[in-house]
């Protein structure tokens, strides 16, 4: 179903992931942006939920500890939302490889913000900053590789930035 012509397609209720890819497919932003909003908006539900399910108000809580599973809490979250933007389809490309595949810088960059795993590889051992360069796409190759260069694995993104 299309949501007022915009190209919006609304099949989020199986987690959003092949939504993503069909945002870069379709080169609409404003979709890949509802989708992400959708895939923050039910981890942190799941996140809520958790809590409340964990929570045993018989017994008193250091701040301290409360404070440590907020922090794990998150960590957690942001690992399920990270698994949702980096979710792979039957080609084994994941929504970040699939818009630049399709020349969606503008999806490309909003999947980037929402932390889409830059240095994964495809099925062929392509990154999406390897196809970004294959493509000329130059914006997008200093998106990427600032993105690269942040991370916490930059040394092996340096090798790969190297063998470009």
């Amino acid at each position: 179903e299309v949501d007022g012509g915009s190209g919006m397609v609304e099949v989020l209720k199986a987690g959003g992931a092949m939504d993503l890819h069909s945002a870069a497919v379709l080169r609409d932003q404003a979709m890949a942006a509802h989708v992400l909003d959708h895939v923050l908006d039910h981890v942190q539900s799941q996140q809520a939920a958790s809590r409340i399910l964990q929570r045993d108000d018989s017994t008193p809580r250091v701040q301290n500890e409360t404070d440590a599973n907020a922090d794990e809490d998150g960590d957690e979250g942001e690992e399920r939302a990270r698994s949702e933007v980096d979710a792979r389809d039957g080609n084994g490309d994941t929504a970040l490889h699939v818009a630049v595949k399709h020349e969606a810088v503008g999806v490309a960059k909003l999947l980037v913000g929402a932390g889409a795993g830059v240095a994964l590889q495809d099925e062929q051992g392509d990154t999406a900053l390897h196809l970004a360069v294959k493509r000329g796409l130059g914006e997008l190759v200093s998106v990427l590789a600032a993105r690269a260069l942040s991370s916490s694995s930059s040394s092996s993104l340096w090798l790969m930035v190297l063998l470009l």
